[in-house]
């Protein structure tokens, strides 16, 4: 199952996630609600809910992963108080992909806001 999802830490986790069934390992989750959730998402843009952002941001994008470079761009002219970091080597779970860099990124932003 781990290599089914791409091995490493994050294909581990989501390895995790499954549970012994008829016919083999399934999904911990209610199918149903999983595929709303994510229809959702793939058809909702959150632009309106991220220009009523007030505070400093952080957003992490893995350097593997589906967030583009130029809708991080976006998000930083729409909020010039963002910090976009790229993890190196991560996909879409970074913080499962690069813990130590996702860790380390935190940790520098957070010293610099109390600078």
């Amino acid at each position: 199952a781990e290599a089914f999802f791409g091995g490493g830490p994050a294909g581990r986790a989501w390895a995790a996630g499954l549970a012994p069934g008829p016919g083999g390992l399934h999904p911990r989750v209610d199918r149903d609600v999983m595929v709303a959730t994510v229809q959702e998402n793939a058809h909702r843009d959150y632009w309106d809910a991220w220009d009523r952002v007030r505070c400093p941001a952080l957003v992490l994008r893995g350097e593997n992963g589906t967030m583009k470079p130029d809708e991080g761009d976006r998000m930083r002219d729409r909020h010039p108080a963002t910090r976009i970091a790229v993890i190196p080597g991560a996909g879409h779970d970074a913080h499962l992909d690069n813990t130590p860099a996702v860790y380390g990124e935190m940790a520098h932003y957070l010293r610099d806001l109390r600078q």
